[in-house]
């Protein structure tokens, strides 16, 4: 599989491990499992706000990639963007069969230890679960206003790209590319300082 030039050596790993996969390689799923599974887990749970039904819905994201490793073009980019794409949609799926999807609330964001409630599950999880949200949390703030908005809204949250361009007043294709460069950068403040 060829690779962009601009990917790094993280990109391309991964690449090597979903091209493993579409081979049918097992090695190359746990070897891809063991890269990403702590930042999907993240994503997954800042969706839902359920921890046990976000280690189920990581367990099916990774099933999913390993049967459709085959479709992953790294012309349309990352391996990590490609899988948590797909582990938000199954997140959002997973809330709408629970009924839990949440609706329009007011966009004012909430005290930062609500949220990293949220984002971890409950008050009940771990200190390091309860670490590893604020973390998060921390990082989403620096980001760019756009691009921090664009995140919080959609892996916070839970909205769409249409409704979140709704809510900005932005053009749909503005609010991907700032949830792409917001990914981008959370990935790499994130790896770099938890791994």
């Amino acid at each position: 599989m060829k690779v962009p030039d601009h990917f790094d050596e993280e990109d391309q790993l991964a690449s090597n491990h979903l091209a493993g996969m579409a081979s049918g390689d097992v090695e190359s799923l746990k070897s891809l499992y063991k890269l990403y599974q702590r930042p999907l887990l993240a994503v997954i749970q800042a969706v839902t706000g359920d921890l046990g039904g976000s280690e189920e819905i990581l367990q099916d994201v990774f099933v999913r990639a390993y049967r459709d490793a085959g479709r992953f073009d790294p012309q349309l980019g990352a391996p990590f963007l490609w899988l948590a794409t797909i582990a938000r949609r199954m997140a959002i799926d997973w809330l709408r069969k629970k009924q839990r999807r949440p609706g329009f609330v007011e966009l004012e964001r909430e005290q930062d230890q609500a949220d990293a409630d949220t984002l971890s599950g409950s008050n009940e999880n771990s200190p390091q679960q309860h670490l590893e949200a604020r973390l998060v949390l921390e990082q989403l703030a620096c980001l760019p206003s756009d691009q921090g908005r664009a995140v919080e809204l959609a892996f916070l949250r839970g909205y769409t790209h249409r409704e979140i361009a709704r809510i900005l007043g932005k053009p749909l294709g503005t609010i991907k590319s700032d949830l792409r460069r917001g990914l981008l950068r959370l990935r790499k403040i994130y790896l770099g300082e938890n791994d």
